[in-house]
């Protein structure tokens, strides 16, 4: 009877771990808002980067963009420049200019390779080419899963 009660008390403390170790990582996974007007795009990326461990939340317009930051909280955005109904250039720099999100990396991606240069000009911290390659983008997205700390270097 005691084996039975002490194997019992064993599974239930590692069962116990086990679930605040999931619990841990789930508050940890890199919570990441993409923006893009192409439906396919979209559903592509997040799933891989669902599959990659990223929590993911899409948008297919800028309209609901401020509401969905707030709500979402996500450590980085992956912004299409070119959106049906505007620029995300400008949003960029909007989410720059804001309080509220102005800390939040923005990484933007075209197919217009001319804009590889001209990323900082808009306040974005990076630019990825279209067709995005995953390896590019996981790492980049990983290089935000860090905060940075009070000297400027990365932390855990």
């Amino acid at each position: 009877m005691y084996v039975n009660n002490y194997q019992d008390y064993l599974s239930d403390t590692v069962l116990a771990n086990y679930l605040f170790n999931i619990s841990k990582n789930l508050k940890k996974m890199s919570k990441v808002l993409i923006v893009d007007d192409d439906p396919d795009v979209l559903k592509t990326l997040e799933s891989v980067l669902s599959e990659k461990g990223f929590k993911v939340q899409t948008l297919s317009n800028q309209e609901d963009i401020y509401e969905t930051i707030l709500s979402f909280e996500p450590n980085v955005i992956l912004l299409d420049v070119y959106l049906k109904n505007s620029d995300g250039r400008n949003i960029c720099m909007g989410l720059k200019s804001h309080y509220k999100t102005k800390q939040i990396p923005v990484i933007l991606f075209s197919g217009d390779n001319e804009l590889k240069n001209k990323y900082k000009e808009y306040h974005a911290e990076g630019f990825l080419e279209k067709p995005v390659r995953v390896p590019a983008l996981v790492k980049r997205l990983k290089d935000y899963t860090y905060k940075k700390g009070d000297n400027g270097q990365k932390t855990a």
